[in-house]
């Protein structure tokens, strides 16, 4: 989906390099709402990802899925490094946790982004978002979330927007548990 820009509404960039139909039916309200604020605009292969990213800066980048860590996209990893550098906002969401295993999540944290994360397990888990987040702006409702995402060792109190509920968590991965970490 692209959608043209209109006057006065910054560009969220939704990054699909390994899409899925299911990301449309799966998070069907979350791409509305989000386009009744924003103009959505749809990176669906990496040469569309690499002109766009070459002559925009959006508001902020969603990583729908894994494909930045494929060998293939490294350039684009880097341009989306760069972007943070300048003050861009990314998110890594929806369907990235399920799209991504421990290595790669390595590699592309600490190599390529040069974050202290590491990757600890991944639960399905009900979650609770921080209240002193900075993503997302504004009042965060004080309610839970039914989710798949990834435990991360190491990260900051600033970098944690969501928070697992420790008795909700079901292991998804050869981790003997999932305890500890925060959920990104």
């Amino acid at each position: 989906m692209t959608v043209m820009a209109l006057k006065g509404r910054g560009d969220i960039a939704l990054l699909c390099l390994v899409y899925r139909e299911t990301l449309d039916d799966n998070y069907e309200s979350l791409i509305r709402e989000l386009s009744k604020r924003y103009n959505l605009v749809r990176l669906p292969t990496a040469s569309v990802a690499r002109t766009y990213l070459a002559n925009h800066s959006p508001k902020k980048i969603i990583v729908t899925d894994g494909g930045i860590s494929e060998p293939e996209n490294q350039d684009i990893a880097k341009r989306l490094k760069s972007y943070l550098e300048d003050g861009g906002s990314v998110t890594f969401a929806l369907d990235f946790a399920s799209s991504i295993d421990g290595d790669e999540f390595n590699n592309l944290f600490g190599r390529k982004f040069g974050t202290p994360w590491e990757y600890d397990g991944r639960c399905k888990t009900i979650c609770r978002f921080v209240g002193n987040c900075i993503v997302p702006a504004g009042p965060v409702p004080n309610c839970s979330y039914d989710m798949e995402a990834h435990l991360i060792k190491n990260a900051s109190p600033i970098e944690r927007i969501v928070v697992p509920l420790r008795s909700s968590m079901q292991k998804l991965t050869w981790k003997t548990e999932c305890t500890g970490g925060s959920v990104h």
